[in-house]
This record gives C-alpha cells, sequence and structure tokens, in this order.
C-alpha cells in the first residue's frame, strides 16, 4: 500500500518509544518455502513501537480512512520504513530500530501548522525522499453557527482548510517550499470564510484530505468538502460537496493549469487514492454510492498530466468495479484493486489494463479468488519487480501475509500453500482486517522496501504496550 491516507485528530500530543516485546519464536519456514521472517529486522524479524491512540475528532458526516486505530507503513530510501499514525510518524531503521536522525529521536508530530489546529490526515513519500503531509487546519478563533440554538440542533463549526506540509528527509520542514516554512495552505475553491447569511456562496469547509505526488514529485491535494445548508427539522444540514483535487507549485500554490483553472472535480465521494502512472497521467480511485441499490462502488478515473480526462480509459475516462479497497500499480503499469468479499473469507483481486478493462490474462477473466484461510481478512497490496502480487491481511491474533504469481495463480512454494501467518505475542491482540462489509478493512497495512523486502504494520495492544503500539513484521521473498 502506498502512502496516501486520512485519519482524526489526536487531542493529545502521542509518545512514541520502542518497546520490549514478548514473541513467539519463529516458526521455522515449511519444506519447500522460499519466503519467511528476515531474522536481520529487530527481535527475529518482529519490532513495535509505542503508540498512543487517543482522542477523536466528532464526526462530520465524512468517512475518515485513518482513525483512532489505523496506521500505515511507507517504505522510505535506503531501506528504512515509516510507520504513520494519528499525528505521530516514526521512521525504522533497516535494523528494525528507531532512526534518531529524523524528527525528534525518531519521532514527528504536528498539532499546529500556519496558526492552525492541524489534524495530519495524508502522508506519502517523493522521489528525492522528502515527507509529504495532508490535512486539514481549523481556525478555533472563530465560530460558525447555522440553525436552531437548541442542544441538539443546529451546526457549529470552525472555518477549515487544505493544509500541505512538506519535511525534509531529517524530519525538519522544508523551507523551499510553501511560503519559506514550507506549509501551504488552500480553501481549494470551497469558502470556508463566507457569511452563514446574506448573498454570495455558501460556507464550506474541507473536510477529508488526502494527497500523492506526481511523476515530477508534484504535491497533488483532494478534500472532500461539505457546504452549510438549511435543514426544517434541525435548521441546519452539512451538504456533500464534490471532491476538489489541485496540483500544487513549489511555492505552495496550486497551479492555475491544471484542469483548466487550477482544479479538477471529481465524482469519486470518499476513500480516494490517487496513483502516479508510468506515462505520467493519473488514477484517481474511490468511492461511489448507487443510493437506488444500496450498494457501494469504486470509480476509476484516469486523468492527464494536466488534469483532462482521458476518454481511452475505461468508458469515458472512467471505470467502475464492485467496492474494493487498496490498489497499487505493477510494473507494465496494470491496476491492481483488492475487492471487498462477498462473504467473510471469500475477497477477489481485480487487475486492470492500462486502458481500464479488466486484464483476461489475470486469472479468470481478470480476477483471482484470494481464498483466505478460515476467519482471515485481506487488508493491503503490494507488488514485486517480477509481478507477483504480496497481500497482507490478518487472521485472529495473526498477521497474514500471502503471495500471487503475476498470471494470479497461487504461489505455492510460499508459505504454506501460498500463506505465511505471524504470531506477535500470545497476548498481543492485533487490530487486523477490523472493518466489515462494504469495504475490506485498512489494517494491515504492508509495504516493500527498498530492498525488496516486505513489512507489514498493524496497531494492537499487549501486556507490554497496553495503551496501544504498532507491531511490525519483515519478510523476505526469496526468488
Amino acid at each position: 500500500m502506498d502512502g496516501s491516507w486520512v485519519f482524526r485528530r489526536c487531542c493529545s500530543v502521542a509518545i512514541l518509544a520502542l518497546a520490549a516485546l514478548a514473541i513467539v519464536p519463529a516458526a521455522a519456514p515449511a519444506k519447500g518455502t522460499v519466503a519467511g521472517l528476515d531474522k536481520s529486522f529487530g527481535n527475529d524479524g518482529r519490532a513495535a513501537v509505542r503508540f498512543a491512540f487517543a482522542g477523536s475528532r466528532p464526526e462530520y458526516g465524512t468517512p475518515a480512512s485513518w482513525d483512532n486505530s489505523n496506521v500505515e507503513v511507507i517504505a522510505a530510501p535506503g531501506g528504512s520504513s515509516l510507520v504513520a499514525g494519528k499525528q505521530q510518524i516514526a521512521r525504522f531503521l533497516p535494523d528494525g530500530k528507531l532512526d534518531t536522525s529524523f524528527g525528534a529521536s525518531g519521532r514527528l508530530t504536528a498539532t499546529t501548522l500556519e496558526g492552525l489546529a492541524f489534524e495530519m490526515e495524508s502522508v506519502t513519500i517523493d522521489s528525492e525522499g522528502r515527507l509529504l503531509v495532508f490535512g486539514t487546519g481549523e481556525d478555533l478563533g472563530v465560530t460558525k453557527r447555522l440553525g436552531s440554538t437548541e442542544p441538539l440542533g443546529g451546526v457549529s463549526v470552525h472555518p477549515s482548510y487544505v493544509v500541505v506540509a512538506r519535511y525534509t528527509a531529517s524530519g525538519a520542514l522544508d523551507p523551499s517550499f510553501g511560503g519559506g516554512d514550507g506549509v501551504a495552505r488552500s480553501d481549494l475553491g470551497f469558502h470556508p470564510t463566507a457569511p452563514v447569511v446574506g448573498g454570495g456562496p455558501a460556507p464550506s469547509l474541507a473536510r477529508s484530505v488526502g494527497g500523492g505526488v506526481d511523476g515530477q514529485d508534484r504535491p497533488l491535494a483532494f478534500a472532500v468538502g461539505q457546504e452549510l445548508g438549511a435543514s426544517k427539522y434541525s435548521g441546519a444540514v452539512l451538504y456533500p460537496t464534490p471532491v476538489s483535487l489541485a496540483r500544487f507549485s513549489a511555492s505552495g500554490d496550486y497551479e492555475s493549469g491544471f484542469g483548466g483553472s487550477g482544479r479538477v472535480a471529481l465524482r469519486q465521494e470518499w476513500r480516494l487514492r490517487v496513483t502516479p502512472a508510468p506515462s505520467g497521467s493519473l488514477l484517481i480511485s474511490g468511492a461511489i454510492s448507487a443510493n437506488e441499490e444500496a450498494k457501494a462502488y469504486t470509480q476509476i478515473t484516469k486523468l492527464s498530466s494536466e488534469g483532462a480526462v482521458e476518454t481511452g480509459f475505461g468508458t469515458a475516462g472512467s471505470q467502475v468495479v464492485a467496492s474494493s479497497g487498496d490498489s497499487v500499480l505493477d510494473p507494465k503499469g496494470r491496476l491492481l484493486l483488492l475487492q471487498a468479499p462477498r462473504e467473510v473469507g471469500h475477497q477477489q483481486v481485480l487487475r486492470l489494463l492500462a486502458n481500464g478493462q479488466l486484464d483476461k490474462s489475470f486469472g479468470k477473466g481478470g480476477r483471482v479468488g484470494l481464498k483466505l484461510p478460515h476467519d482471515a481478512d485481506a487488508s493491503s497490496l503490494a507488488v514485486d519487480t517480477k509481478g507477483r502480487v504480496l497481500v497482507a491481511g490478518g487472521k485472529g491474533r495473526q498477521l497474514l501475509v500471502g503471495r500471487l504469481l503475476a498470471t494470479g495463480s497461487r504461489d505455492r512454494r510460499f508459505g504454506d500453500e501460498g500463506w505465511l501467518q505471524t504470531g506477535m505475542g500470545k497476548q498481543t491482540r492485533l487490530v487486523g482486517a477490523s472493518e466489515v462489509l462494504p469495504f475490506p478493512g485498512t489494517v494491515p497495512s504492508a509495504a516493500l522496501d527498498a530492498s525488496g523486502r516486505l513489512v507489514v504494520a498493524d496497531p494492537g495492544r499487549s501486556p507490554k504496550l497496553p495503551d496501544g503500539g504498532v507491531f511490525l513484521a519483515r519478510y523476505e521473498l526469496g526468488g
């Protein structure tokens, strides 16, 4: 999984520290396998870091993809790995220890930027190893109220902006970005300061924010918006607005030439992801709803490098599939999607060609049923240089990793009939793929590091980490 994800504000500054972890000795790989835990990482292939999962932002009706129990692992240059969660990022060295040269003793937190109460919602790394952090910034000094003054009536909100911060590889704000402080702030076309009453546009706020970088390391930020309006019942309501996508220049302004006006409106409603394609184009995936069927779907839209819809992709530039979770490009530019299970334990992986059509050379008609072990769920995808698909998930209190060949066939030489299971301690409770239909879970998260090793991270609790921590395992994948 790449690093663009959304999560709620931590109300207190989290303290991260390496914690001793009582773990079950790793079982020797079964006969005939070609992969297993990388014993050079942490303690016998596993490590843990303390994360304080506390506090949350009130719900505004817009789903967030990072919450109190969600983290993301991101590959960093030199074989290092980043783990990002609520308001906190930690960087691990290749040996599994915290990298004390990063941020403050291996940790980076951000709660205030540009004088705004900042909520970190998405993290990614560009080709130079710089860290891009996307989120919302609220002006707590201003309160807008619309509707009834009764305790359960009306709406009180603070003006909310899109904030993009760029950090150097050492974890310091990059002065070459934004106004010299490494931070850019934009309304992204919304109207956070519009008056509640009177003429002009209604107040609208950026809520769930995410982003990525294109092939030239230019930051791309998107936001789900909400517009304040009147309701005959409570006196006020928050209406969803089209998602806005913009590309930022090095100065921190969004580029006016992108999309013709500097911004592109998208039909997708939540769980958005921006994936740069080898051609310089952009693949935008996200959930859309079909109310008449009471179902959710994922729509993938292909944009040119300048934000124009590429009509040769799918149907008029878009492809719609049954709801999916994680997605990743393979070395040939084909998009792989992890599809939600039709029933517990039955998930699929889809592969789309560059034109948006299902790749009939993958599995059966472009689809592969994972045939997961009993009571297991998959949540994350990665692809190696040979086009083999790594699938990460959870099974009870264990991490689960599987591998498919580039044809979609299960790699039976990998682990036990294509699956590896890793325990993190008898009393360790992992969150695992905890979400329910219509989407797969978002954790565990997985990424291939610079040396082609798979790093898997899952939040959880143990006697050593009673307030919550992140548990990591790294795997050698073999030939």
